[in-house]
């Protein structure tokens, strides 16, 4: 017989969208790492391609941040006094280059790595102004 879930998930009106400290996330402290267990669990289980390269990402790249979805009310708290997380928001700035490179690269049929969400859009909707 399958066990029975008591626990259900909030009604999203009593959640909040908390940024994550990447100094405190990877802090070593015995509950940071608990966190960031639940945050790269989810990751996993929610995306197929995971690269070993994800957990360097998040803990040093400028432009990547983490954003997760908890209960606002954590007086709920399950594992060990921290919040049950939701939902992960893997986020990374793109689109600081110049029209005159994005005219170029596109032009040549050119898309060099990185910044893959201005060079798509550009191309998908001819419209430079993405850059």
């Amino acid at each position: 017989e399958a066990p029975v879930i008591t626990r259900t998930s909030p009604h999203p009106s009593v959640c909040d969208l908390y940024y994550v400290s990447r100094d405190a996330l990877f802090s070593y402290h015995p509950k940071a790492e608990a966190m960031l267990h639940q945050i790269v669990s989810l990751l996993v289980a929610a995306h197929y391609k995971n690269q070993p390269n994800d957990l360097q990402l998040m803990s040093d790249a400028p432009g990547h941040h983490l954003f997760i979805l908890c209960s606002s009310n954590l007086a709920t708290e399950g594992n060990d006094g921290l919040p049950d997380v939701f939902c992960v928001i893997h986020a990374c700035e793109e689109g600081q280059i110049s029209s005159d490179t994005l005219k170029s690269n596109l032009s040549r049929g050119a898309r060099p790595s990185g910044d893959l969400i201005p060079y798509t859009l550009a191309q998908q909707y001819s419209e430079e102004g993405f850059a």
